[in-house]
C-alpha cells in the first residue's frame, strides 16, 4: 500500500509498504512529479536607456526565470550591440561615442530581449582664445589658442576662418600669418560656438637708407650712377 506521509511546496514523502506491513520504505518525489527547474528566460527593465558621451547610466535590472515563471538563480552576464557606441558592465552602461546601439543580457544560450541605447553628443558651452587683439608686422605670424568648454564635449574640433585673407591667413592650427597690411579678424569655431581675435597689420618700417658713394666729384657734362641700399630687405615702402 502506499501513503504520503509528508509533503512541502517543492516536493511530497512516499511511504510504500508490503501488504504484510512488515517492512515500509519511502521516496521523494518532486511536487506532482514535475521537472526540475530550468533557465529559460531574461526579463530586463527599462528597455530603453539615454546616456551622454562620456557618462555612465543607472544600472539595468535583469531577472531571470524558470520554465515556472519563478526567480531562477544564475550569473547574468551584459554584451555590447557595438561597442563603439556604447559598452555595458553589471547592467550598467557607459557612452562611447553619440550613437544609437543596444545591450542585453545572457547567461548561456538565454538571452534577454535587447535594452535600446541611445548615447546623447555632449554639446559645447563655450570657446575663448588666448589673445582678443593682435599686432603683427608684414610676413610676420603667431599662433592662437582656442580652449573649449567642457572638456567633456563630444567634438571638440576647431575651425579657423581668417575675415580678410588678403591681409591675414590662419591655417587649421590657429598659426596667423600677416599677408597684406590693414586689419582683419580671425575666428575659431566649434560646434557653433565662435570667439574671435581682431589682427592688425603693419608695414615693415624703413629703418636705414644708405648710398655707395658719399662723396662723388664731377666734370662738366659727365655722369655717374649711385647705389641706393634700403634697409630692411623687407621694408613696405
Amino acid at each position: 500500500c502506499f501513503s504520503r506521509s509528508s509533503s512541502s511546496a517543492r516536493k511530497a514523502t512516499l511511504t510504500i509498504t508490503d501488504k504484510d506491513k512488515k517492512a515500509s520504505t519511502q521516496v521523494s518525489l518532486s511536487q506532482a512529479g514535475r521537472p526540475a527547474a530550468v533557465l529559460t528566460s531574461i526579463e530586463v527593465s527599462p528597455a530603453s536607456v539615454t546616456v551622454q558621451h562620456g557618462s555612465k547610466s543607472s544600472a539595468i535590472t535583469a531577472t531571470a526565470k524558470d520554465q515556472y515563471g519563478q526567480a531562477y538563480s544564475t550569473t547574468v552576464s551584459w554584451k555590447s550591440r557595438d561597442e563603439s557606441v556604447a559598452t555595458v558592465s553589471g547592467g550598467v552602461v557607459t557612452g562611447v561615442k553619440p550613437g544609437t546601439t543596444a545591450v542585453y543580457a545572457y547567461s548561456g544560450s538565454v538571452q534577454s530581449k535587447d535594452v535600446s541605447v541611445t548615447v546623447s553628443k555632449v554639446g559645447v558651452s563655450s570657446v575663448t582664445l588666448d589673445k582678443t587683439s593682435l599686432s603683427l608686422t608684414l610676413g610676420g605670424s603667431q599662433s592662437l589658442t582656442a580652449t573649449v568648454k567642457p572638456d567633456n564635449a563630444s567634438d571638440k574640433s576647431v575651425a579657423w576662418k581668417s575675415s580678410n585673407t588678403s591681409v591675414v591667413t590662419v591655417d587649421n592650427n590657429g598659426t596667423v600669418t600677416a599677408v597684406g597690411v590693414g586689419t582683419a579678424s580671425v575666428t575659431a569655431t566649434a560646434d557653433g560656438k565662435s570667439a574671435s581675435c581682431s589682427v592688425t597689420v603693419n608695414p615693415v618700417e624703413v629703418t636705414s637708407v644708405s648710398l655707395d658713394k658719399t662723396r662723388l666729384p664731377l666734370t662738366i657734362g659727365s655722369s655717374e650712377k649711385l647705389t641706393v641700399t634700403v634697409l630692411p630687405e623687407n621694408a613696405t615702402d
